[in-house]
């Protein structure tokens, strides 16, 4: 299995586009042993979606060596195959000037193009899709007069696979900038095709400062940017909507301040999670509108950081060269024993985990790679940290600890233990008793202590004695925390019950402090309140003799377990139609809980106006919490965004803890827009049936060979191209007209010689679609005194419901034959909807119309075809419907048929006053009669619309007739 795995990723990167090209001269990776002392860092950029694939840049220190190296992988360095290149020349032949000193600095791979950062400039390749080759390089020069040092400047670009997949719009780039040169610029950002580069906004109502830093980064789903900006010691992150290329001036809500200096923003990949990193890590999961503080270090920044789709880890890595793991969903943060050199870099791989990738000449490939098993490398967060604390039980499996204030002087007085960031951590007595911080109170603790927090108790802590003596408490006043213990009896106080606590059920409990003799102690009280002056406080009570350094705060054991539906794939795209509801069941369970309905699963929504979302909580009664996310599909245009189910309680120990999927507001391939008629035939009628209506009159008229339907014009000849009932190996209806052969097209039977080789199926042959109507040979038959056909339109889509269009939808109708002789009769609208409906027209210069309660109405003979289009601002779906109906004649009954029909009564009555005319006048009246006839004769006119105005076909447009 896993040689076929490998086997699949490798034939998957092959389609990568920046596989096709060379980046330059080949070299063998031995010729860096002469230089390997000068190479101080890897710049590593791997695709948005396949990770395998990836380029991997040297760095050099300066005044040691010069010229731009690029290696690529197509296997996540894991195989002999990266293939190197000297990319200098390749750089050089785009420069004016002198190229000697060039040095690299950054390099980063997007969806179309590579970006190369050097000492002499910013270069950009040509599009990956455009070909294969040598891959040349331009270098970008729309900076204007900005003075920029290119040694100090960094690329940013928020990757995603989404973005390539579901958009066509433009990647962006941006390039972070030294203000020591020029204090006016801090970031640059740019727009596929990148030849406009636009200012990043300073913080509001100040300038750039001299060391001030500046971060761009895309928000592809809300499509909006996302400003990092610094002032002085402090910083920001502002979101401005996107007009074109260009941000707009306003913030979209206040920009969140922090204390600290960043050094870097990154957008995970494929979810909605936005860091900030530097001295501090902090996590949003709303695009930037407010942030959680996930890690704190002292003397110590996070430079760097590294994603992993497939573990869902996310590894930050500091300037002390020391590895941080959160992961995907996790407002948390644990460090790794595993350290890096400052030569070496981190990379996760399209399927794998993180690995330490460091440069070795004489490794195959160049490269030496080195896998880092997250899991068993966390450390624990309480390292060094030896105070004391207290137990107060609230119930049997909810705690207070508070956390007291060191004993000796010199030492911090801050929490290291009871801290927020060690929320949803595990708080351990080594002998024996474990638990889940749940919530910290900072300052809100009583005298004595810094700090206390409310623990959900996994393990019943061990190491408990059962006193029964009389236990005198003496406080100096009501409310004192400190407090003199004192013991009667056979117990004595010892130095080991330094540290211990004194727990009483339904009372304080007390942490010694000191020991001042056999019977005396000195201790804080939990709850001071309860604690009343000089009493008797108990006669039997629980002691736990706790030693130094007997606490740690670490990462539990994976207890999460995440059920996803079938139907979903990770980072899948799932198709919605418009007005469709879906409903997705995720469910979350953790072992061995206690708790009853405790949330184990949030959900985020990438881009909230995108959709219609219901979100509905329910519970097992074994403790399973359910989620069902009932997602509606109500906007008109293509709109997309990412669903997040994330588990924020689970352990950086568990290797799922969320899940990403893509939702997609469009058209799918199977939705249709079926028309229904009034009268529904079964397949056989159509093909073969007669049936009649109640006055046994047929239904489906047979279509002559090689028909074409008649011009509304006085001159019979058909002008149409279409034919319909086609036999190639028959003379047109009309054959003595030379127009008919010159206007006539097959299609089906386009170079065919007889009807046998149209390949005419029974489903061609019950398509209404015009490109099929060489096979159509039934249509349904209106009689001559019906005029109007009623147009009822559905929506379906195979294992759905069907639904009717919405009430905002309007639709096109033409005919396909050049007929015009035909109207529109539609029923009064909402007033609202007719201003709509008007509206559109006026701007679009084409008739729309409401499908509601919509009727055509023929005013001429034989074949009509019409197409009926939905308008594309109603739904993301270019929907078409065609109906063929063909209105009959009288004129061409016999004559004699019809006289025969006639009763023997009403055939009398006509005829006696012919008779008697011509008793009186003679054949001259029968003569002039004809002659007059002859001049009355009905003609069909083409329909010219309201007077003053041509018909739609000539540039205006048809206004409906209220039925």
């Amino acid at each position: 299995m896993m040689g076929t795995l490998s086997l699949a990723r490798l034939a998957a990167a092959q389609t990568e586009p920046i596989l096709q090209w060379t980046l330059g001269d080949p070299i063998l990776p031995s010729i860096f042993s002469a230089i390997n002392d000068s190479i101080v860092g890897l710049k590593i950029s791997s695709s948005p979606c396949n990770h395998d694939v990836a380029l991997l840049a040297l760095t050099f220190a300066p005044n040691t060596q010069t010229g731009v190296y690029i290696g690529l992988t197509k296997s996540a360095f894991k195989l002999p195959g990266t293939v190197w290149f000297n990319t200098t020349m390749a750089l050089c032949s785009a420069l004016s000037t002198d190229c000697t000193g060039i040095l690299m600095v950054d390099i980063m791979l997007t969806t179309q193009h590579v970006f190369i950062l050097t000492s002499l400039g910013l270069f950009i390749s040509k599009s990956l899709v455009s070909g294969q080759g040598s891959l040349t390089f331009s270098k970008v020069d729309s900076f204007g007069k900005q003075q920029v040092d290119y040694l100090q400047a960094r690329l940013w670009y928020s990757s995603s696979c989404f973005l390539k997949k579901l958009t066509t719009a433009g990647d962006y780039i941006s390039m972070e900038l030294d203000t020591n040169v020029n204090q006016r610029v801090s970031c640059l950002y740019s727009r596929q095709p990148f030849t406009q580069w636009y200012l990043c906004p300073p913080p509001a109502g100040q300038l750039w400062y001299p060391g001030g830093h500046g971060v761009f980064l895309h928000d592809w789903q809300m499509d909006s940017g996302v400003v990092l900006s610094q002032h002085q010691d402090n910083a920001q992150v502002s979101v401005f909507r996107m007009e074109g290329s260009k941000l707009k001036r306003n913030t979209i809500f206040p920009a969140f301040q922090f204390d600290f200096r960043p050094r870097g923003m990154m957008f995970h990949p494929n979810t909605y999670n936005l860091y900030v990193y530097g001295t501090q890590v902090w996590l949003s999961n709303d695009g930037g509108n407010s942030f959680t503080q996930i890690l704190a270090l002292s003397n110590e920044i996070i430079t760097s950081a590294a994603t992993c789709n497939e573990h869902q880890e996310v590894l930050f890595i500091s300037n002390l060269n020391k590895l941080y793991l959160s992961r995907a969903g996790v407002a948390r943060c644990a460090q790794l024993e595993k350290t890096i050199v400052g030569s070496s870099a981190v990379y996760c791989g399209q399927n794998g985990g993180a690995s330490v990738i460091s440069f070795d000449p004489n490794a195959p490939g160049g490269l030496k790679l080195e896998s880092i098993d997250t899991v068993s490398q966390l450390m624990i967060d309480s390292m060094g940290c030896s105070h004391d604390i207290a137990l107060q039980y609230l119930s049997r499996k909810k705690v207070m600890l508070l956390e007291a204030f060191p004993l000796l002087d010199d030492a911090p007085k801050v929490p290291c233990f009871l801290i927020k960031l060690h929320i949803g951590k595990h708080i351990i007595l080594k002998s024996g008793g474990e638990g889940v911080i749940i919530q910290v109170f900072p300052g809100q603790a009583a005298e004595g202590f810094l700090a206390k927090a409310l623990v959900d108790m996994l393990v019943d802590f061990q190491g408990v004695i059962v006193v029964s003596v009389v236990l005198n408490v003496t406080n100096r006043a009501q409310n004192d925390a400190t407090v003199q213990l004192t013991v009667g009896g056979s117990y004595d106080f010892t130095r080991v019950n330094t540290g211990a606590i004194i727990v009483i059920p339904g009372a304080s409990s007390f942490l010694i402090r000191r020991v001042d003799n056999s019977t005396s102690a000195t201790a804080l009280a939990t709850l001071p309140n309860l604690v009343p002056p000089q009493s008797v406080y108990a006669v039997e009570w629980l002691l736990f003799n706790v030693p130094a350094n007997a606490w740690e705060v670490t990462e539990g054991r994976c207890k999460h377990t995440l059920q996803v539906p079938d139907i979903l794939i990770k980072d899948g795209i799932y198709y919605l139609a418009f007005l469709e509801r879906q409903i997705f069941r995720f469910s979350a369970s953790e072992a061995a809980s206690s708790f009853y309905q405790k949330r184990l699963l949030s959900v985020t929504l990438g881009n909230p106006f995108s959709f219609q979302v219901h979100i509905n909580h329910f519970w097992y009664s074994s403790g399973t919490h359910l989620v069902n996310i009932s997602i509606f599909s109500l906007f008109y245009n293509m709109t997309w965004a990412t669903v997040t189910v994330q588990m924020p309680g689970a352990s950086l120990r568990c290797s799922v803890t969320s899940f990403t999927f893509a939702l997609l507001n469009s058209c799918p391939t199977e939705l249709y827009m079926t028309y229904i008629p009034e009268v529904a035939f079964s397949e056989y009628e159509l093909l073969y049936g007669e049936p009649l209506d109640e006055m046994d009159r047929k239904m489906l008229m047979n279509l002559p060979v090689n028909y074409k339907p008649p011009s509304d014009s006085p001159d019979p000849v058909s002008l149409s191209s279409n034919i319909y009932n086609a036999d190639p190996s028959k003379p047109f209806e009309i054959s003595n007209y030379p127009v008919v052969q010159k206007t006539s097209h097959f299609k089906q039977c386009k170079f065919k010689t007889t009807r046998q080789e149209c390949n005419c199926t029974s489903e061609l042959k019950l398509s209404p679609l015009l490109i099929h109507s060489d096979c159509r040979e039934r249509v349904l038959r209106l009689p001559y005194n019906i005029r109007k056909v009623k147009v009822t339109l559905i929506l379906q889509r195979p294992d759905y419901e069907d639904h009717q269009l919405s009430p905002v939808c309007f639709i096109k109708i033409t005919e396909l034959n050049n007929r015009v002789a035909w109207d529109i009769f539609a029923p009064p609208l909402h007033s609202a909807l007719e201003r709509l409906r008007l509206y559109l027209t006026r701007n679009l210069n084409e008739e729309l119309y409401h499908p509601e309660g919509l009727k055509i109405g023929v005013n001429a003979y034989e074949l009509y075809h019409f197409r009926i289009s939905l308008f594309p601002g109603c739904m993301p779906c270019d929907l078409e419907q065609e109906i063929q109906v063909y209105h009959h004649n009288p004129l061409r009954t016999s004559i004699a048929q019809w006289m025969l029909s006639l009763g023997g009564t009403t055939f009398v009555c006509l005829i006696i006053p012919f008779a008697v005319l011509y008793k009186i006048h003679g054949i001259s009246f029968v003569k002039k009669a004809i002659r007059n006839l002859k001049k009355r004769q009905p003609r069909v006119h083409p329909y010219t619309g309201p007077k003053g105005k041509g018909n739609r076909r000539s540039g205006s447009v048809r206004r409906p007739v209220q039925a």
